[in-house]
């Protein structure tokens, strides 16, 4: 029970958008990482490396390129493909490219960097060389190739990695990846292959498990009938992947599947189905997923029944979302948790209205819950929040009150500059005087 108390905490976490990008780094600094990349050692490359990913900094890219194609430190140049990576930064595909030329005498965890750039960027010329690696004897570095070409989407390999499915020659632990490569591509040709898979009982549970998941992404119309009668089985781990599946067809041919998984006794195939509900049209499973926030005896059921009612929409699912956020004797989490999907999902007046009368309801309360609810209001970027900052400036807490004026400045909110003056005549110490000043200097 504590692995899922932590997976809502974390939900709670990411469900919150923060738009504030990171401050620009300032050109003294940017000319030393520059001294740094050109002559520094391996280690204090590195360093600056990271330093730059968290800054979001690409007027380097390029010098950290030349030192790709130059060093032979394994560390480095894992840093920087993974900075390149998460930039998706173009500039370096013809260095990486030759990396993978000499496949075979570099170290594996490197070419599994170089790969997972490549598929990023979707480098068409490295699909050839990623297929041979599919054979590599590394298995690692294998399954890194084969789902490499799946994530690149590129339909004209599915023909290449159906052959490796069929081939008595091909290691039986990959194909469960070949399987997963070929949903990824969204591999139409796949489908009859991967529903016989699924048909299958005698078949490898994995891969009838990664079949039905493919089968998903592809949305082949005719998998539909197999999907179900896989829902009759008594494997739920199996089931689980089936309901997921489920979910990303055409509503109107798999609502009622859905809704009958939200009562199965395992509760991955509850969650599955919560996410296979959570879009609009699905008015029909409003009733049961207040049940299952309700009643659920898991967390991951209730949150997740919370987000597929904001999802569908409407009326009723609204109602109860801001009536359970009002209602101070819920969990702490999961009234965070409708406080964010609220945000997400249904960002108006009504809402604001609602958001406003739960923190007077938590004014005095000592469970953190003004303090998170201003930190995550700080980071909000909505005319709607003008009213609830406006109160949230005049809490007796030093540091909701903070998050509040960082809120102001974050939505430019320049008609409140007379309110922070006059809080700036009260506020004379501390760090709240400074946020004041800091504020009144940026509107």
């Amino acid at each position: 029970m504590r692995s899922r108390l932590l997976s809502v905490a974390f939900i709670v976490l990411s469900a919150v958008h923060l738009s504030a990008q990171p401050a620009p780094v300032p050109k003294k600094t940017l000319a030393e990482w520059g001294e740094t990349i050109e002559y520094g050692i391996d280690t204090q490359i590195i360093d600056i490396v990271k330093r730059i990913k968290a800054s979001g900094e690409t007027s380097l890219d390029g010098k950290l390129a030349a030192v790709l194609a130059r060093s032979v430190n394994p560390d480095l140049r894992k840093e920087i493909l993974g900075l390149f990576t998460a930039q998706k930064y173009e500039g370096a595909e013809a260095v990486a490219y030759a990396i993978l030329t000499n496949y075979e005498n570099e170290e594996s965890d490197v070419l599994r960097a170089v790969v997972a750039y490549l598929a990023e960027i979707k480098s068409k010329r490295s699909l050839p060389l990623m297929l041979k690696l599919a054979d590599a004897d590394d298995n690692v570095l294998a399954y890194s190739a084969i789902a490499a070409v799946g994530r690149m989407g590129d339909q004209s390999m599915a023909e290449t990695l159906l052959k490796k499915l069929g081939d008595p020659e091909t290691k039986p632990d990959r194909k469960p990846t070949i399987i997963t490569a070929l949903g990824d591509m969204k591999a139409a040709a796949a489908a009859p292959e991967l529903l016989k898979i699924l048909g299958n009982r005698n078949e490898e549970r994995v891969w009838r498990m990664y079949a039905a998941e493919a089968l998903g992404k592809i949305g082949d119309a005719s998998a539909v009938p197999v999907l179900k009668k896989a829902l009759a089985e008594n494997d739920p781990l199996l089931k689980s992947y089936v309901a997921a599946a489920l979910g990303r067809f055409d509503l109107a041919r798999v609502l009622d599947p859905l809704i009958e998984c939200l009562k199965d006794s395992n509760w991955k195939v509850r969650v599955a189905a919560c996410q296979g509900l959570a879009r609009p049209g699905a008015g029909k499973a409003v009733d049961i997923l207040i049940y299952k926030v309700k009643n659920d005896p898991e967390i991951p059921v209730q949150s997740e029944a919370m987000k597929a009612l904001a999802a569908i929409g409407g009326a009723e699912s609204v109602a109860f979302l801001r009536s359970y956020l009002l209602n101070t004797g819920k969990p702490i989490a999961m009234r965070q948790l409708v406080f964010t999907t609220l945000l997400e999902k249904d960002l108006n007046a009504d809402t604001t209205a609602a958001i406003e009368k739960a923190l007077r309801s938590d004014w005095t309360a000592k469970n953190g819950f003004v303090e998170w609810a201003a930190q995550t209001l700080s980071r909000t970027a909505s005319i709607h929040m003008k009213k609830a900052l406006v109160l949230l400036l005049d809490h007796p807490s030093s540091a909701v009150r903070v998050y509040a004026v960082r809120g102001v400045v974050f939505n430019h909110f320049k008609d409140l500059r007379g309110k922070l003056q006059e809080m700036q005549r009260r506020e004379t110490a501390g760090q709240a005087a400074e946020e004041l000043k800091d504020a009144l200097e940026q509107l």
